[in-house]
């Protein structure tokens, strides 16, 4: 399926070579870490670059510090926002005043790899493809919460997009780190403020119209996570909710999409509506097996957690290059992560079906992410250091 809107694929391939990046930074309130952010993004070995922050309406410090950055660097616009209007509008604010057609999206709190502007739009430029997801990282692996999540990120978000991407299926391209075409993300309309998980919805337009959607694990970006279970589960609400309701806009546009279109909608599908409750139940009858020796259940349960076990191990050896330490801590986020999944699941599934508001609840930035260093150890005051270089 083609939407003439859009073009063919040898169209789209035949598209001027963008010669330039627009980076876009919807920030609230992120005075904590909006410095952090903004140094690493312009020390990138990419040129020409330009980074638009969207202040929406913080009340903090914000302001002060973009003020100052960007009267020290060209490169850097910061578009005030008087009232707080919401994570999808400071994004289609920014795409509105973006010099550039090659729009990279990056969260106020994530820290990008000095390579990961010209990795991630590496495929865009070559024309291989019309979008692309990043890869995120865990920056902030003190805490044994972290740590859990940081271990779920490269076994399973990591490991589930690349899959995803090599049979064109990807149901999320994520807004700490993604690369799109001005364009496209216009003429599909933009950012919508009716979902708390705005970049899966967009994605899942822009797969609508046939557009080559791919996983980039070399363009990597560290994210802050939770380090509370409060937040970590206001966090996984939101993801939950707002993947629920991108699925019900969507759900009724199948006909006529490509296999593995359908097949990332069904995945999606089954990770937030149908997979919580069953990877509790499953890990609620392992125990019992384990516990009471069931000669029946014990095949199954010993094959289940071998596999998951063994799949968690490949995808962590080969797919991280940060140590293997982590592995010892495979078995324990094995056992947490149903326990983590099914209240905010619960919770979502509330919100969804009795259509209540949930809040966004954003989280309470720490600053750990840029303390412990842009990348290679690098400390806050050699980014600093090297960005006024440029």
């Amino acid at each position: 399926m083609t939407d003439p809107t859009f073009g063919s694929v040898e169209a789209r391939s035949a598209r001027t070579r963008p010669q330039g990046v627009s980076v876009i930074v919807p920030a609230l309130n992120e005075e904590v870490v909006i410095g952090a952010t903004i140094r690493a993004l312009l020390i990138s070995d990419y040129s020409p670059l330009e980074i638009i922050v969207v202040d929406d309406g913080s009340s903090d410090g914000t302001t002060d510090v973009l003020s100052r950055m960007a009267f020290e660097d060209p490169r850097l616009t910061c578009i005030r926002l008087p009232l707080t209007m919401g994570k999808s509008h400071a994004l289609n604010e920014g795409v509105a005043k973006a010099r550039h057609d090659l729009i990279v999206t990056v969260d106020a709190d994530t820290i990008v790899d000095s390579d990961f502007i010209r990795a991630i739009s590496a495929p865009l430029c070559e024309g291989t493809a019309d979008a692309v997801a990043g890869n995120i990282k865990v920056g902030n692996k003190g805490h044994i919460i972290t740590l859990l999540q940081s271990i779920e990120y490269i076994s399973s978000q990591d490991l589930k997009r690349a899959f995803q991407s090599s049979r064109q299926m990807i149901t999320t391209l994520p807004g700490a780190g993604s690369a799109y075409r001005k364009t496209d993300i216009l003429l599909a309309g933009g950012f919508s403020d009716v979902t708390r998980a705005e970049d899966t919805e967009l994605t899942l337009r822009l797969g609508q119209k046939d557009l080559r959607l791919v996983y980039c694990p070399q363009a990597v970006a560290r994210t802050e996570a939770p380090t509370t279970l409060q937040a970590l589960f206001r966090q996984r609400r939101r993801w939950n909710l707002g993947n629920m309701q991108s699925i019900g806009m969507h759900i009724g546009k199948l006909g006529g999409l490509r296999t593995g279109q359908v097949a990332g909608y069904l995945l999606l599908f089954f990770e937030n509506f149908i997979g919580p409750p069953i990877q509790c139940a499953a890990l609620l009858l392992a125990i019992v097996a384990l516990s009471t020796s069931q000669f029946l259940l014990l095949p199954w349960c010993y094959g289940v957690i071998t596999l998951a076990y063994g799949s968690a191990v490949v995808a962590t050896y080969y797919r991280t290059g940060e140590g293997l330490r982590e592995l010892m801590w495979l078995p324990l986020m094995l056992f947490a992560r149903p326990l983590f999944a099914i209240a905010p699941y619960t919770a979502a599934l509330w919100h969804y079906f009795r259509r209540c508001p949930a809040g966004w609840h954003k989280l309470d930035r720490t600053g750990e992410v840029a303390l412990s260093g842009v990348e290679c150890g690098q400390s806050c005051d050699e980014v600093t250091s090297l960005a006024s270089s440029k």
